[in-house]
């Protein structure tokens, strides 16, 4: 997956989130990376989860994810992060994911949640959804767009 999320009018991120695996075992990394441009001023977030994926249906996947979220901006944080990734595709060329991440980072806790749909043709795919994070009483909330390929 790779999309742009307009946060404000001068923050905006790229993400990347790239998924493989075999079977009910999977693996998941997304690199976020927010810029601003007043004042000039950029936060990585990475996260890296090992999946259970489970399918309930042949249209309704849930997955268990625990793994570990780095926060790299004036200074660096880790720790520890629990993810349970929902994908329900009613038909083939559409469908809805919401992907909720929390993780613990030097005591304070980060909130993740990714809401959006998809639409298109088995390999390529359109994406659209807004994304809210949250941390310490400070958010980057903001819709998104972009593509997948799955295969």
């Amino acid at each position: 997956d790779a999309s742009y999320q307009e946060v404000e009018s001068d923050i905006e991120a790229s993400d990347w989130r790239l998924e493989g695996g075999y079977g009910p075992f999977g693996v998941q990394v997304r690199d976020t990376r927010y810029r601003e441009d007043e004042p000039t001023d950029a936060l990585s977030l990475i996260q890296m989860h090992g999946l259970l994926r489970l399918s309930l249906s042949t249209q309704l996947e849930v997955d268990l994810g625990l793994g570990i979220v780095t926060l790299d901006g004036n200074d660096t944080t880790s720790g520890l992060s629990a993810t349970v990734p929902i994908a329900w595709r009613p038909v083939t060329w559409c469908g809805m994911e919401f992907r909720p991440q929390w993780a613990s980072l030097g005591g304070s806790g980060l909130s993740d949640y990714d809401l959006g749909a998809t639409i298109g043709v088995r390999y390529v795919c359109l994406r659209g959804g807004y994304r809210w994070m949250e941390s310490a009483g400070q958010s980057l909330n903001g819709p998104y767009l972009g593509a997948s390929l799955q295969f």
